[in-house]
């Protein structure tokens, strides 16, 4: 049966659309520009976890900036 069958093509229409509406075919489509890309993500990939890392600390040293200025106005309340 037509969903037992694995097309592969490398063009969106011509091969996978086309292919999985008249055939029923299961389709995967080649997309070999991908591979660059995936090659750069894969290098850059410990650069992204250092700057996540990095933007949690910050959010963390905020979070504590704001809690100091609400007690140190809360204390000039006091005060005044």
């Amino acid at each position: 049966s037509g969903s037992q069958i694995l097309y592969v093509g490398d063009h969106m229409y011509g091969d996978v659309v086309r292919s999985k509406r008249s055939l029923g075919w299961r389709t995967m489509l080649v997309v070999p520009e991908l591979d660059h890309e995936l090659e750069i993500g894969f290098q850059t990939c410990d650069i992204f976890a250092q700057i996540s890392q990095r933007q949690k600390l910050c959010e963390a040293i905020e979070i504590k900036v704001d809690a100091l200025r609400l007690a140190a106005l809360n204390n000039e309340d006091i005060f005044s």
